[in-house]
């Protein structure tokens, strides 16, 4: 993916690549999990500026209309899943649209198996690593 590329486009598309897998993990930690539960303006700001994978795209010059599709998808769904927080059904309702988007990766046309790569570790990132609240304390009021 990064082959032929000036060098300064394969770096910044390195980093983010390597920030976006980082960020998989770092989003399931207590820690991280518990300062944006603690405060909610920062979990939507966190969502939004999250466009990663379209710069990634740009970098590499392919399939950005496929990135920009799972962009959008990844920050609606996690936005969904983040109105959720609070709730029992977080968890799997985030489980749940993780797994949509993944299924209809291959069905995006223009995108390259790096590219898919990318996009499931965006997905993973923003939409349930980061969006659900892994570590709450869930009252069951049958929601």
């Amino acid at each position: 993916m990064l082959a032929g590329l000036a060098w300064w486009r394969a770096a910044l598309a390195l980093v983010l690549v390597l920030d976006i897998a980082a960020g998989c993990i770092a989003n399931f930690t207590p820690s991280t999990n518990d300062f944006y539960a603690a405060r909610p303006r920062n979990r939507w700001i966190f969502i939004a500026i999250h466009f990663h994978v379209v710069i990634v795209a740009l970098l590499v010059g392919t399939g950005l209309g496929a990135a920009v599709a799972v962009w959008a998808y990844t920050i609606a769904a996690a936005a969904v899943v983040n109105l959720l927080a609070g709730r029992a059904a977080q968890t799997f309702v985030g489980g749940l649209l993780l797994a949509v988007g993944l299924t209809g990766l291959p069905l995006l046309p223009g995108l390259t198996p790096a590219m898919a790569a990318v996009s499931a570790l965006f997905m993973l990132k923003v939409l349930f690593s980061f969006a659900v609240d892994h570590y709450r304390t869930v009252v069951s009021s049958g929601g």
